[in-house]
């Protein structure tokens, strides 16, 4: 049977494969979540990392642009509150993580075909996955030089290649970074779906900025 892991277990098997992530921190308690605020610096956001709660946003378990101690406590009480109403046996786990931008958000997943295997999926993240639906497939693992050339397959490349006063994104970290989690994947015995949305696509870099993998478990596990 499938089983979600925590957002922080899922964030070091990819941190472990080469997938860079925006500083954070677990927490599990509105004093700790204030305290690695402090730690990280900045603007951050807070986000419900119990595997149990898979819609954050829908459930009112994510806030974001936090800047001082009383907002992210607050916050950290607010999703902690909506946690338990969705009924979180884990309410209180949750991921402190500064607050990242970039030149757009991209999507890399994995889906598991009965037939093939796992396949890579390419595409512009965020807000634009369900309204555009524009991805790219293939079969893992995938080449630094092949995901480029999904990246060349999308409707919404120029979101990626700049213009009109806009940077490009760094389409060679983007590639390295779907080529590693295609690697993952396909050595990755069980996995049954991985999401990364959004991964922040930056003028220099790319950053993953939420992860999600679920792996299939024996009733015995």
């Amino acid at each position: 049977m499938p089983r979600l892991l925590e957002g922080s277990e899922a964030r070091r098997m990819l941190a472990d494969a080469g997938v860079r992530f925006a500083p954070w921190e677990q927490v599990q308690d509105r004093a700790s979540a204030v305290r690695a605020a402090g730690r990280i610096g900045g603007a951050v956001a807070i986000k419900s990392a119990a595997a149990d709660i898979v819609h954050k946003s829908d459930l009112g378990c994510v806030a974001l642009g936090l800047c001082d101690a009383q907002s992210v406590g607050d916050a950290y009480d607010h999703i902690l509150n909506n946690a338990r109403r969705a009924g979180s046996t884990t309410p209180g786990c949750m991921l402190v993580e500064a607050m990242t931008s970039g030149v757009a958000e991209v999507l890399i997943g994995v889906k598991q075909d009965t037939v093939f295997g796992p396949m890579l999926l390419l595409g512009l993240g965020g807000i634009w996955v369900e309204a555009l639906r524009d991805v790219s497939m293939r079969l893992c693992p995938v080449s630094p030089v092949e995901v480029r050339a999904m990246l060349e397959e999308l409707r919404g490349l120029s979101l990626l290649t700049g213009g009109r006063g806009r940077a490009p994104a760094d389409l060679a970290a983007l590639a390295e970074m779907a080529s590693r989690v295609s690697a993952f994947a396909a050595r990755t015995p069980g996995l049954v779906e991985l999401d990364l949305n959004p991964v922040m696509a930056m003028a220099d870099g790319a950053v993953a900025v939420d992860a999600r993998i679920v792996i299939a478990v024996s009733a015995d596990d």
